[in-house]
């Protein structure tokens, strides 16, 4: 590969796994991808959480803006396929 070029996993490997998971991340290096990129938010009571969108409802079956929820509700979300 050329040293200008860099492999970098937008969200994980998202195409094979749900997005910003861990499964998409070691997918992505499993692929041979040099770098991932996340995104991060901070949820209502202000720890800091893994999730692409300002909101949720386009992948979970919650809706409105990730801080408004605390992480222990964040964290049992199914991301789904």
């Amino acid at each position: 590969m050329s040293a200008d070029f860099r492999l970098i996993a937008h969200r994980g490997a998202s195409a094979h796994a749900p997005e910003n998971t861990v499964a998409a991340f070691e997918t992505a290096v499993a692929l041979g991808s040099e770098e991932v990129e996340l995104d991060v938010r901070f949820s209502g009571d202000g720890e800091v959480v893994v999730f692409h969108d300002h909101e949720l409802q386009r992948k979970t079956a919650l809706s409105g803006p990730v801080r408004h929820y605390p992480e222990e509700v964040l964290e049992q979300v199914d991301l789904g396929p």
